[in-house]
C-alpha cells in the first residue's frame, strides 16, 4: 500500500513539474517574442536591434536613441508596426517588441522575417552596438552576435528581392566578408580597424543615415550622407559635443576651461591630427570586399554602390 501511494505521489510530482516547465517555456516565449510568426508576404520588412552592455554602459542611451531614430524613420516612410521588429533593452520605448536577446534576434530573422517576405520583398536589418577589434561581433543583452552566426541566420532568408544590412559599431567592417551576397547591400559605420564615433547624443553614421533616409532617399544616398558626416565631425560636432559632455561630467573643470580658447584650440588640433578615423564601407556586388576611402565618397565606388543607389526602403 505504501509503495502504491509513493508511486502515485512520484507520478503526480512528475506531471506537475513537467506542466510547470512547459508553461514557463510558453510564457517566456510569448512575452519576450510577442509578434506572431505567420506567412504574410508583405513587400518590405525591417528588423531594428539596439544592443549594448546595459545600464553601466555610458553609450547605452545613445544606442537606444539610434534605435528610436531608425524606428521613427521607417514609421515616417509608411511602415506599420506589423512590418517592424524592434528589439531593444529599453522595453518602455514606443514600438519596442522584445529585448535584444540572442534567441529573440535569431527568431526575428529565421522565423519572423522568413515568414513575412517573398521574392519580391525588400528587407532591412539595422544593428547598433559595440564592436570588437579582434573578431566580427557586436554586443547584445546576453552575449554577442558573431558575424558567422548572423551569416547563418541570413542564409535561411531565401525568398527576397534585396536585403540591406546596416551595422553601426566599431570595427564593423569585419562583418562584410561573412555577409556578402549579390542580393545584399552591406553598409558599415567603419572598417575593420577603426572606431566609430558619436556626437555624445547619437552615433555619427546612424544619425546622418536615417535623417537622409527619412527624406525619401535611397539606401545609397543615405550612405553617402553618413559618409560625409564624418567630414563634419571635428569642426561642427566634436567641439560643442565635448563642451556639453565636460559640463555634464565635470562642471568644476568646465568652469575653469570654458573660456580658455587655447584649450579648445589644442583639443581641435588633436582631432585634426587624428582626422576622420571613422571610415564607412559599402559592399553590394557580392565580391566580399567593402569599399570606402578616407574622404567623402560618391557611388558607385570600385564596383560597389549601384544596387544601393537604386534600392529604397
Amino acid at each position: 500500500m505504501k509503495i502504491k501511494i509513493l508511486t502515485i505521489m512520484v507520478i503526480m510530482l512528475f506531471v506537475l513539474g513537467f506542466s510547470k516547465v512547459t508553461n514557463a517555456g510558453i510564457n517566456e516565449y510569448t512575452t519576450t517574442f510577442p509578434k506572431s510568426i505567420v506567412k504574410n508576404n508583405f513587400n518590405h520588412s525591417v528588423i531594428i536591434i539596439a544592443g549594448g552592455r546595459g545600464e553601466t554602459d555610458w553609450l547605452q542611451p545613445i544606442f537606444e536613441r539610434d534605435g528610436e531614430n531608425a524606428y521613427n524613420t521607417f514609421k515616417k516612410l509608411g511602415y506599420s508596426d506589423d512590418s517592424i521588429m524592434y528589439l531593444s533593452r529599453n522595453l518602455s520605448l514606443p514600438g519596442v517588441d522584445c529585448s535584444d536577446t540572442l534567441i529573440n534576434i535569431s527568431k526575428a530573422i529565421t522565423e519572423w522575417l522568413v515568414n513575412r517576405i517573398n521574392n519580391q520583398s525588400n528587407y532591412c536589418i539595422y544593428i547598433v552596438s559595440h564592436g570588437n577589434k579582434s573578431i566580427g561581433k557586436v554586443t547584445v543583452k546576453d552575449g554577442y552576435i558573431y558575424a558567422l552566426d548572423l551569416s547563418r541566420w541570413l542564409d535561411k532568408v531565401k525568398e527576397y528581392n534585396t536585403g540591406t544590412i546596416v551595422i553601426n559599431s566599431c570595427f564593423s567592417g569585419k562583418f562584410i566578408p561573412y555577409l556578402s551576397d549579390p542580393k545584399r547591400i552591406i553598409m558599415t559605420d567603419t572598417d575593420s580597424f577603426n572606431h566609430g564615433f558619436t556626437d555624445f547624443y547619437n552615433s555619427i553614421f546612424s544619425k546622418a543615415f536615417f535623417d537622409k533616409l527619412s527624406e525619401g532617399a535611397s539606401y545609397g544616398k543615405a550612405w553617402i550622407a553618413a559618409d560625409k558626416a564624418y567630414d563634419r565631425l571635428v569642426h561642427y560636432i566634436y567641439i560643442p559635443g565635448m563642451k556639453n559632455w565636460l559640463e555634464y561630467k565635470n562642471p568644476t573643470l568646465y568652469e575653469k576651461v570654458k573660456n580658455i580658447r587655447i584649450f579648445w584650440f589644442y583639443y581641435w588640433l588633436g582631432w585634426q591630427i587624428n582626422y576622420r578615423e571613422g571610415n564607412p564601407l559599402i559592399e553590394d556586388n557580392g565580391d566580399y570586399i567593402g569599399h570606402g576611402t578616407w574622404r567623402t565618397d560618391k557611388l558607385p565606388l570600385q564596383g560597389d554602390g549601384s544596387l544601393a543607389l537604386e534600392t529604397y526602403p
